[in-house]
């Protein structure tokens, strides 16, 4: 998701200029634009159909970009972005209708600051409880979905992981206790844009572990019972395996050399979403 420069002997994150795919379907195909723009278009002619803005605060220059694919949902296109190292990016994904491009729904992954009234959304109530009240609200939270996104049919329930939380530096203003919901974590939509469940895979991370990585949807055999699962290689280095209804930890083993914590409390399960715990 970034790189360094050290354009005028300083070291500086930068968005990598990249694109992670396209969607294509029933003769269009949908990509996302560094700009945030999402184009539908004729896939034999290559006419622009509709296209939409994605980015909120584009007035405002918010530091967003659009560098993931977009997802395939029933009727919907899903798009997500990128942004969560720079200050006043505060994470969400959009909804748009596939024929029309109209916003059937926005689903933000982080709280608002609280001295603008109520949160937007119900699932930000209980996040908000978990971020230090110190924290530097104007930094946006990050946890923004610039990539790892899935959808299973049957369910009608749309994953998405999230990225790191903001500012970036953890060792400024705020920032110095609690869970950060719903950063590094992966969570399920349904249809309407509400939250199914989530599960944190790194609670304060202060490393950098982005849960964007993809997420792969299988029916594997768990202790002689067909399960229906989603799964996750997470940067923090576990190897995720959850019920993809209900968000149950399965299963999570390490699969490179960690540092960050002693294991996975693997005890501490909940149906309706919980955060992972250093040991």
């Amino acid at each position: 998701m970034t790189r360094t420069s050290t354009a005028s002997g300083r070291a500086t994150r930068v968005a990598s200029a990249v694109n992670r795919g396209l969607a294509a379907f029933e003769g269009r195909l949908y990509v996302g634009a560094l700009d945030g723009w999402l184009h539908a278009l004729d896939a034999r002619t290559g006419q622009m159909v509709w296209k939409v803005d994605t980015l909120i605060g584009r007035g405002e220059r918010k530091p967003y970009t659009v560098t993931g694919a977009p997802l395939l949902a029933g009727g919907l296109i899903i798009i997500g972005n990128a942004g969560s190292d720079f200050a006043g990016a505060r994470g969400y994904v959009s909804a748009y209708d596939l024929k029309s491009g109209e916003l059937r729904w926005r689903f933000f992954t982080v709280p608002r600051n609280p001295a603008e009234g109520a949160q937007d959304q119900p699932h930000l109530d209980a996040a908000l409880k978990t971020w230090d009240p110190r924290h530097r609200w104007d930094a946006g939270s990050g946890g923004t979905v610039w990539d790892g996104m899935a959808y299973d049919p049957a369910l009608k329930l749309v994953y998405i992981g999230t990225a790191n939380g903001a500012p970036y530096n953890s060792h400024l203003g705020g920032r110095h206790g609690g869970d950060e919901l719903y950063a590094a974590s992966i969570i399920a939509i349904r249809a309407d844009g509400s939250m199914a469940w989530y599960y944190q895979t790194t609670p304060g991370d202060r490393w950098d572990y982005d849960s964007t990585q993809k997420l792969v949807l299988a029916d594997v055999e768990l202790d002689g019972r067909l399960r229906h699962v989603v799964m996750q290689a997470a940067k923090n280095g576990f190897y995720y395996v959850l019920d993809r209804a209900s968000g149950e930890l399965l299963s999570a083993h390490n699969f490179a050399f960690v540092s960050w914590t002693r294991g996975i409390d693997a005890k501490n399960r909940s149906t309706g979403g919980r955060s992972e715990r250093e040991l």
